[in-house]
């Protein structure tokens, strides 16, 4: 660990008064950088300056120090004046400050930090007064712990031994008073109220009530979980790894005094997302009590070091997800009883697509509820559930398997069979034709029933988004087929009818709506892209269950040239056949009414 390396040779020169000396030790508020100025003054008798001083520099950036020549005077003032590492906020200070410690110049080693500062004017003040120096000393530094809420047996006799990168209580002490003083001020504001409590202090060896109100004022903003990160990212950076951080905690905040705690900032209510390639999260924790880490997942594994009493570092190591779906796991820290102590969750994303849907605003489902967990959307010709995200419930996703085409999207209503006839080709549908299925109002179909679609694929070289955002919209016609009361007598039972749209027509099996393969963009003019469905059948069979005069049933939207309807009763008696050359379009997302009168009937047999 931190040690101060001392040397001290005394020897005779020919004047018994002479002697060399050497000293080290530590220069902290926080640390002080590399490159500070120190300087040894020699004191005399009273602790007044002599005249000569001994320059030096600080060494490296935890603020060590070293001095080394020839004293004629018996107690030395050392002062230290630089920049510093700030541990509320993880950074050097805007300004320099000084800080001093007193000491006889026969003493190896001594640290100058908050306390030694504090106290300096109190020790002269005594020793003028008629106290030996070790005397004062003593007595200024047990008037100075009265102002902390600690055990007095717990801290070492001689502030300059403190130091704040060992363990130990009154390391912790020294850590804690310095976070107190730092909380929220600049160094010139610290400097003024250091300088403020030395001279309150030298008086009587008390604090005035608005002093202690100063100092304490701040202690409920001090974030103990940052302070701990910054101290262990700072020795980190200057490649110590075995550094210690006293329990400055427990004097902070007394819930810190027992128990298990996770000391950390990036510890949330929500637990934190994952990518898919697996990574390391370092926690921090003060337990005062044998702990066991267990996880529910063999992804999920850990590792527990301890840094200094009762400090500990958890680091959870995430494996890569080689699977499409995202997955949960989490960590338990338990008692030796099998108390849950702590559980951290983890989401880890699916190493495949992502894709958030939504409908957009104004759609006839929005306003009647929206998409909602477990709704199924139809990608690329598979159905897959919508989950809840977990961070952000309102919003919905699937994962699903990369694919360098693209992705064709639908939201998929109760009459949906995916890909019954085999003709699947980017998210294409097959749909039930009982017209059941197809909740009726008097005037048409329930537009809550006509399903949406987006297709997703990348721009030029560029991939998909992972993960994307769909928007889905409208993608086929409702199309209902009438006829007028004449066609048919009362008694006859109308059971299906066979529809065919001729070459130019697409319809397959019990009605097929295919989605637009490869585009990035709502279209509703879209046609049939002959070149990739040639040899698709534009004949479809739709069943009559409910035997009345009308049919419906959603197609893809397109151009229709001729219809031929043969209709059957249930026993499979033709009851007429309409052959009739047409030109009408069917426009995604609108409900389109064919009606058929006696008059364009051109066979009828009963």
């Amino acid at each position: 660990m931190l040690t101060a390396l001392a040397l001290l040779i005394s020897c005779t020169k020919g004047n018994e008064n002479i002697s060399d000396f050497t000293i080290s030790g530590y220069a902290q508020k926080g640390q002080f950088i590399k490159g500070s100025n120190i300087t040894a003054y020699a004191l005399n008798e009273k602790l007044a300056a002599t005249g000569e001083s001994f320059p030096a520099t600080i060494k490296d950036d935890l603020g060590s120090f070293w001095i080394s020549s020839e004293v004629s005077a018996p107690y030395l003032e050392l002062r230290a004046e630089g920049y510093y590492f700030v541990e509320n906020t993880g950074e050097i200070s805007g300004a320099p400050i000084y800080l001093s410690a007193l000491a006889a110049s026969s003493v190896r080693d001594v640290n100058i930090n908050l306390f030694t500062t504090i106290t300096g004017g109190r020790i002269r003040k005594l020793v003028n007064e008629g106290k030996s120096f070790s005397s004062a000393k003593r007595q200024a530094e047990e008037e100075m712990l009265k102002l902390f809420p600690v055990k007095q047996e717990n801290t070492v006799s001689g502030f300059e031994k403190m130091n704040i990168s060992e363990d130990g209580d009154s390391n912790a002490l020294l850590l804690a008073a310095s976070c107190l003083i730092q909380q929220g001020r600049s160094a010139g504001e610290i400097q003024k109220l250091i300088s403020d409590i030395s001279s309150d202090f030298e008086a009587d060896g008390t604090l005035s009530s608005g002093l202690e109100n100063e100092i304490y004022c701040r202690a409920q903003d001090i974030s103990i979980p940052t302070v701990v990160r910054n101290l262990v990212d700072f020795y980190r950076n200057k490649g110590i790894g075995d550094f210690e951080i006293p329990p400055f905690y427990v004097l902070l905040d007394e819930k810190y005094a027992s128990g298990f705690h996770i000391v950390d900032i990036q510890t949330v209510e929500m637990p934190p997302d994952t990518g898919i390639e697996g990574r390391t999260k370092e926690y921090y924790a003060v337990s005062y009590e044998n702990f066991v880490i267990e996880s529910d997942v063999d992804w999920i594994t850990a590792e527990v070091d301890e840094l200094c009493s009762n400090l500990y570092c958890l680091k959870i190591d995430i494996a890569p997800n080689l699977d499409i779906e995202g997955r949960t796991g989490h960590l338990y820290v338990k008692s030796e009883s099998g108390e849950i102590l702590y559980t951290n969750t983890t989401n880890q994303a699916g190493n495949g697509q992502r894709l958030y849907v939504r409908l957009p605003s104004g759609n006839t489902k929005t306003e009647t509820g929206g998409l909602a967990e477990g709704d199924l959307i139809n990608v690329n010709g598979k159905n897959y559930p919508l989950k809840s995200d977990v961070l952000m419930p309102m919003l919905l996703y699937v994962d699903v398997p990369k694919s360098e085409n693209g992705y064709g999207i639908s939201n998929v209503p109760e009459t949906v069979v995916t890909g019954k006839n085999g003709d699947v080709l980017c998210a294409t549908f097959t749909y039930k034709s009982e017209v059941d299925e197809f909740k009726e109002d008097g005037e048409g179909a329930d537009w809550r029933s006509i399903p949406c679609y987006a297709a997703l694929k990348g721009f030029g070289s560029m991939d998909v988004p992972n993960p994307a955002a769909v928007a889905l919209r409208t993608a086929c016609t409702l199309l209902c087929i009438e006829f007028e009361p004449e066609v048919f007598p009362a008694s006859t039972a109308f059971d299906r009818l066979e529809i065919d749209l001729g070459d130019s027509g697409f319809l397959s099996g019990e009605v097929t709506e295919c989605l637009y393969p490869e585009q990035s963009q709502y279209d509703p003019s879209y046609t049939v892209p002959a070149p990739e469905y040639a040899g698709r059948s534009g004949k479809a069979v739709i069943r009559n269950v409910n035997h009345n005069n009308r049919v419906s049933f959603l197609v893809h939207p397109q151009t229709v040239r001729s219809v031929n309807m043969v209709a059957y009763d249930e026993n499979g008696n033709r009851l007429f056949v309409l052959d009739q050359e047409m030109n009408f379009s069917l426009m995604a997302g609108y409900r389109s009414v064919l009606n058929i009168s006696p008059t364009e009937i051109t066979a009828t047999i009963m």
